[in-house]
């Protein structure tokens, strides 16, 4: 062998082993001295683009990748990785028509159908995704990567059984990512086994210890087992992970609601808020904190600006649920001011988002009672009761009211009214004032 082309190989020897060695600096030294000598190397320029690539010098890796394709129209590894680097510059048309040219030159190479369906995910077309996720499972069944990005696209379309089997392969192929198991462990909390997420969420972190996500992920699910101290805990360490995360602080402020301790849940909140300010699920949770400080006016606030941001969403089960939620407690606080004529329309409001809202239909039987329209009062009542007949401040309400109306059997209801609310608050007494929320 020639005495240059020797070296040019052990350059590129070199310069693989530093980059294997994570090493890129000294591989990038490596690499630029052997592409001095032999600007057409396209082992050089491909590692050099990969690089390039890992360190977030997309224009360097562009320029590298092009001349490789320039020399090689047939280079396929050249578009995978070019594609990839139009992804990450979220120039998406231009990553779909590179992976294509890529499946063009080997239609049985995976990895190009992994990756444009990945781009597809982004683009929202989530059939074409799925068919270039399906095609890659059949030519990788092994892919633990192809199971997880179709268990998520199936988990995105709430299609839960799915994405649970999906995901299973994906452990099954891969048992050491954690994100497999973070993953596995939120589409078991959706399905509803707890006891198997709460599992799956501590092998994830066993795995990988530094996520903030999967602490909050293991939180809510220990929320959901009732077991709130440990649960604040993981909320607690998710926001030291990570000061910045806005929903680690809204986890933390919910849970010490929970244990009443409102100041803290006030301070987090706000930091939520702070990192976030538009998030109405913040604003709306930080109301109704502020509304049990007796904060009202800025408690109002709150319910008023996440009502103006729910507005502009599309309406979806769950924006149509957190409107229903943001209106009553608009209404509540309207109702505690006095403020009657806003508070009933408030609350109807609320119920027209979510007819089977019991506190809904007591409060506004209590504002129709006081602008007096017993008929309205009595007919909320006793809605709130049939959706919770265990709801003593609602028994002890349409007491008073049909004591008040006087009809033909009224004063025997009025009667077993008072008696069930007896039997579930031991009390003798009124209620107190309308303060609960």
């Amino acid at each position: 062998m020639p005495t240059r082309a020797r070296n040019s190989a052990s350059t590129s020897r070199k310069a693989r082993l530093a980059f294997t060695k994570q090493a890129p600096h000294q591989a990038l030294l490596e690499l630029n001295t052997l592409l001095a000598a032999y600007p057409d190397h396209q082992e050089a320029l491909l590692l050099r683009a990969r690089i390039a690539q890992e360190q977030g010098d997309y224009p360097a890796t562009i320029r590298d990748l092009t001349q490789v394709i320039q020399l090689d129209p047939g280079a396929q590894a050249a578009y995978v990785l070019l594609g990839a680097c139009y992804q990450k510059q979220s120039a998406y048309p231009e990553a779909i028509e590179t992976f294509t040219r890529a499946i063009q030159l080997a239609p049985l190479e995976p990895t190009p159908y992994l990756e444009r369906g990945k781009v597809l995910v982004l683009l929202n077309e989530p059939t074409r995704a799925q068919k270039d996720f399906d095609r890659a499972a059949e030519l990788n069944p092994d892919s633990a990567e192809v199971y997880l990005r179709r268990g998520k696209l199936h988990l995105q379309q709430n299609a839960l059984e799915m994405a649970l089997a999906d995901l299973e392969k994906a452990a099954s192929c891969n048992p050491h990512d954690s994100i497999i198991w973070a993953t596995l462990a939120s589409i078991q909390r959706a399905l509803g086994n707890y006891a198997a997420a709460l599992e799956n969420f501590t092998r994830a972190i066993s795995l990988n210890a530094s996520s903030a996500q999967t602490y909050l992920g293991r939180s809510e699910v220990r929320e959901l087992l009732h077991q709130t101290d440990a649960a604040y805990e993981d909320a607690n360490y998710a926001v030291y992970l990570d000061p910045t995360c806005s929903d680690a602080y809204y986890r933390r402020g919910i849970l010490a609601y929970c244990q009443n301790n409102l100041a803290r849940a006030h301070s987090d909140l706000d930091q939520a808020l702070t990192l976030d300010p538009r998030e109405p699920r913040y604003l709306h949770d930080r109301g109704v904190v502020r509304y049990h400080l007796h904060y009202f006016d800025a408690a109002y606030l709150d319910f008023d600006y996440a009502i103006e941001l729910l507005e502009q969403l599309p309406q979806t089960e769950v924006t149509v649920h957190h409107l229903a939620a943001a209106y009553y407690g608009r209404g509540s606080v309207a109702l505690v001011q006095q403020n009657y004529q806003a508070a009933q329309q408030d609350l109807q409001l609320s119920l027209a988002y979510n007819p089977r809202d019991a506190s809904a239909h007591f409060k506004l039987g209590l504002t129709y009672n006081i602008l007096g329209d017993l008929k309205g009062a009595l007919s909320n009542f006793t809605q709130a009761l049939a959706l919770n007949p265990d709801d003593a401040d609602a028994l002890y309400a349409r007491h008073q009211a049909l004591l008040r109306r006087q009809h033909f059997g009224d004063e025997e209801r009025a009667r077993q009214d008072l008696h069930r609310y007896r039997q579930l608050t031991g009390s003798f007494g009124p209620p107190s004032p309308p303060l609960r929320y």
